[in-house]
């Protein structure tokens, strides 16, 4: 592997690097002068999940746009969206870096990844609920940025219309987009993108239901199917809800996508107090669904389903022992069950995580820059791990949660 040393865009040494045993000292850095970012695994060679110093991390607002090497910058970013997970950074310390890191970023794969685990992960599963909608804002004002200086109908400018429609509260540019007028380029006619505008209008109350038919009946498409399916089910209503969870709990006839639509549309709700009703009978109802679907399919439910309302209560009820609650009992094959949140909902106990690749799909120890050296460990970055579920409430640096362990 190789460690790289960086301040203020300039590349200050590069070592290649044989790690051994559990500590690897680096005698070449003895009376150099102390690099602003020190990157182990810069060039991103091995199966190697990467801890930032304390001292790396402050840094990054001002070195990490800097950092000439792209892939440097996605082991960077990497570390920092597993640490976020692994509960050894606060949250708001990385969405801190999208301005002026984020709204900087060249690589658009990094720009993607970046900014859709900020807008789907980090707001609403590790933020509390008080501090979302402000964050949101943050990052709809940093995608604004990106739009307005990405080359027209780029991949940067598509990623980022796509953000800013996702999490903008300003209904202006929404109703435009949705009506076809001031679209971005490259972004016209694009149904999936407008599918994106509706959902936030739905999610915030400003879709009615004629809108919405209409939008139906103009994309007959599964695609359209499934994301008209998941605008209502995210309606901001007390009748919504209650059809929703019917549609998802009860023998409705919907087909396995139908279902995770659902399960994941359910919670997006603006004020907790509108599903909050509805966590007990998440642990109570959904195992149920277990008689009439596979394996596979409920644990998918489970998994973008979990509750979303943030608090102590409902970590309580996932703790619950289990048999104060229907279940099914999870084969030890079925991988699928193995992830974090269905080990939350009660219906697993191994300890494997799922992971998505942000640049490299290895895996291996990871290392943590030190001034005597490298200490590894088993971690698995650069992969990033989806928790689905509670991330505010077990999160010791997210001040303001209900840190629940």
């Amino acid at each position: 592997m190789d460690v790289a040393g960086f301040a203020d865009g300039v590349e200050q040494v590069r070592l290649a690097v044989v790690v051994t045993g559990d500590e690897t000292p680096l005698p070449q850095l003895v009376g150099k002068r102390a690099s602003a970012v020190l990157v182990p695994n810069a060039g991103d060679l091995t199966w190697a999940g990467v801890d930032l110093t304390d001292s790396d991390v402050a840094a990054l607002r001002r070195q990490l746009a800097a950092i000439p090497d792209g892939s440097t910058r996605g082991v960077v970013w990497s570390a920092l969206l597993d640490a976020v997970a692994l509960a050894s950074i606060d949250p708001r310390t990385v969405l801190a870096l999208l301005d002026p890191a984020w709204v900087a970023e060249t690589s658009t794969a990094i720009l993607e990844r970046a900014g859709d685990e900020a807008a789907h992960r980090l707001i609403p599963k590790f933020l509390p609920e008080r501090e979302q909608e402000a964050a949101r804002q943050r990052l709809a004002a940093a995608a604004t940025r990106v739009l307005e200086a990405a080359e027209p109908e780029s991949t940067g400018a598509l990623v980022a219309a796509q953000i800013l429609a996702t999490t903008t509260a300003d209904e202006g540019p929404l109703r435009r987009w949705l009506t076809g007028n001031e679209m971005p380029r490259g972004l016209a006619g694009d149904t999936d993108f407008r599918w994106l505008v509706l959902g936030n209008l739905g999610r915030r109350g400003l879709l009615d239901e004629t809108e919405l038919e209409q939008a139906t009946v103009a994309d007959s498409t599964m695609p359209g199917r499934l994301a008209a399916l998941g605008v209502r089910a995210s309606l901001p209503s007390a009748e919504a809800k209650a059809w929703a969870w019917a549609q998802l709990t009860e023998r409705s006839g919907r087909s396995n996508h139908e279902l995770t639509v659902l399960a994941t549309a359910f919670w997006s709700a603006t004020d907790p107090d509108l599903v909050r009703a509805y966590v007990p009978r998440f642990f109570e109802e959904v195992p149920r669904l277990g008689e009439w679907v596979g394996e596979d399919a409920l644990a998918r439910v489970i998994r973008l389903g979990c509750p979303r309302v943030i608090e102590d209560a409902t970590a309580r009820l996932g703790r619950r022992p289990r048999a104060d609650r229907p279940r099914r009992r999870w084969p030890a094959t079925s991988w699928t069950a193995r992830t974090p949140s269905a080990r939350r909902c009660g219906h697993a106990s191994a300890t494997h995580r799922e992971r998505r690749p942000l640049s490299t799909s290895r895996r291996g120890p990871a290392v943590t820059p030190a001034v005597r050296g490298l200490t590894g460990r088993r971690l698995s970055a650069p992969w990033v791990t989806q928790h689905t579920a509670y991330g505010a409430l077990g999160h010791p640096r997210c001040a303001g949660s209900s840190n629940v362990r």
